[in-house]
């Protein structure tokens, strides 16, 4: 009461002030609280809106959304613990440059690459790959199919040659190819026509596995960088690869060549069963399958040899032999790594199928040593065949008994989640990479861009509702479309960590999942988001005490 009566001998002035003074922090409280409400309202509507995170073709939900925003938030913090506000605040930038801003993410690359001419062999229908090499100030010759004129106009190629059966001729006759870049080149500097301006070429790529001994032959005759021609043809074949490994004396799994049905019976007795039997020229994990006896093996053999179609897979014009293989069992790791003279400038786990193949995380729950023991065994594969420049794509397991196993090397940069856009990468990569102006710059013999982190700034968790035991039993021709990223819906778990992601998962897939319905707004968090609204209200009411 003595207070109250003391403001009674404050000046007209001195009240004003307080009461400005009073109105200003509430305000300036206000404000932050309602921006809190607002990035969390922002996180919820990720939550519901799971199609930003279209995984493969998997039907994303997201359950108990509230948990999964809080689990968002918490990752958050922790990422800034360990790297710190600016490392986040660059990152975020980077995001805006290149989804809103439509530039180059790391700017200091555009410095290395611009005005570089390059030549793209195959891919037409990678829209970011033009994307970026806009951003980026590349010119880009694209020699692909005739059928993609029409489609590369759209893109805005700086020139496009065509080649009618581009895929039989790319793989039957190089040369072929070769002569009709040339071409495209000579007639161009004659009669001035568009495109002329582009000048030679400063490096060839490809997006395309298929392609890789055709750009390792075009880099030799022209000149550019590139890895050997040998090297590219041992990577595209999987029995040469399984030669060079176990010539390098790595540990291999048991393996042999099939060239014809007469040698099932003595592949069978070096392999064993249970085995794996796939082409030797295979793409899309198509015609793959696990054989468990001779009867097995014979017929799906059969079915398989039936079936290839090289108007389907132009790849098979090399041969149709197949290799059965010991079966791998653990997990499969998927690790992104790009070499440039021969040596590993970049890697990355980007992602883990549980050995079930129930579930897919982002990144890996590798410890350090068994991540180190899959990247010594990558990097003694990439030796043994000889592969010296650009991005490549392994799959590997995790086999109890065999410890890290190369089953897949693919002479290309990923086509999956991570690579398809930029957010991804930056959000869920374990590293921060611009992979495909890093394609750009390898194929010109400079450095890749990347942000080298402990991890990301998030991790999440897919596990399908109803996995399947037998999803290599899917039309053999049909690979993209089977698997268990088809089969039906899958929850999305975030965590602060990979193994917190998976352990939620694992607890909603053992508690909850039978009775969870899935809706705009789980039941269970409605309260909760009925007293988020509330708050929101009274902060927004805090922001006008002393105004009114």
């Amino acid at each position: 009461r003595a207070q109250t009566r003391g403001l009674a001998f404050w000046s007209t002035e001195e009240r004003m002030g307080a009461k400005r003074m009073r109105c200003g922090v509430c305000q300036v409280v206000s404000i932050m609280l309602v921006s809190t409400f607002l990035a969390a309202a922002a996180v919820f509507l990720l939550m519901v809106n799971s199609s930003v995170l279209s995984i493969h073709s998997c039907h994303i939900y997201v359950p108990q959304k509230l948990a999964a925003a809080k689990a968002v938030w918490e990752s958050l913090l922790a990422y800034v613990n360990r790297r710190g506000m600016g490392a986040l605040l660059e990152e975020v930038v980077a995001l805006v440059r290149e989804d809103v801003l439509d530039l180059a993410p790391f700017p200091q690359l555009k410095g290395e690459v611009d005005g570089k001419h390059l030549l793209m062999v195959g891919g037409a229908r990678t829209p970011i790959a033009f994307k970026r090499a806009k951003q980026l100030g590349v010119k880009l010759t694209l020699v692909d199919d005739s059928s993609m004129s029409e489609y590369s106009e759209g893109m805005k190629v700086d020139r496009f040659v065509g080649i009618e059966g581009f895929g039989h001729v790319s793989v039957r006759s190089p040369d072929a190819v070769l002569a009709a870049v040339e071409e495209a080149t000579r007639k161009c500097g004659a009669h001035e026509a568009e495109g002329c301006h582009l000048g030679s070429y400063d490096g060839v790529f490809t997006l395309v596995e298929d392609h890789g001994p055709l750009v390792s032959f075009i880099a030799e005759k022209l000149r550019l960088v590139g890895s050997p021609h040998h090297a590219s043809k041992v990577a595209r074949n999987k029995y040469a690869v399984r030669q060079a490994m176990h010539k390098a004396g790595m540990k291999v799994p048991r393996f042999a060549l099939i060239e014809s049905a007469e040698g099932l019976g003595a592949a069978a007795e070096a392999v064993q069963f249970p085995a794996f039997i796939k082409p030797v020229f295979g793409v899309q994990a198509t015609f793959a399958a696990k054989v468990r006896d001779m009867d097995e093996l014979k017929a799906t053999y059969a079915s398989f040899q039936q079936q290839i179609d090289v108007l389907h897979h132009p790849i098979y014009h090399h041969g149709k032999e197949m290799i059965l293989e010991q079966l791998l069992s653990g997990p499969e790791i998927q690790l992104e790594i790009m070499v440039s003279g021969g040596k590993v400038v970049f890697h990355c786990f980007s992602s883990q199928y549980s050995p079930s193949r129930d579930s897919l995380m982002f990144p890996t729950v590798l410890s350090p040593s068994d991540k180190e023991g899959l990247l010594d065994v990558s990097t003694r594969m990439l030796e043994a065949v000889g592969l010296t420049h650009g991005v490549v794509h392994l799959e590997l397991f995790l086999d109890p008994v065999l410890g890290p196993q190369v089953i897949e090397v693919n002479n290309r940069l990923s086509r999956g989640f991570l690579p398809q856009r930029f957010l991804h990468q930056a959000i869920f990569g374990e590293q921060h990479a611009d992979y495909y102006g890093s394609v750009f710059a390898l194929a010109l013999g400079k450095d890749p861009a990347f942000v080298q982190r402990a991890g990301p700034p998030l991790h999440i968790a897919l596990y399908l509702d109803k996995p399947s035991t037998e999803w290599w039993r899917t039309d053999p021709k049909d690979a993209p479309n089977r698997g268990w990223e088809a089969e039906g819906p899958c929850g999305v778990f975030f965590g602060a960590s990979p193994q917190h992601a998976v352990e939620r998962g694992r607890e909603f897939q053992e508690e909850s999942i039978h009775h969870y319905k899935r809706s705009l707004v789980d039941q269970h968090d409605a309260i909760v988001l009925l007293g988020v609204l509330g708050l929101a209200v009274l902060s927004m009411r805090l922001f006008f005490v002393g105004i009114w």
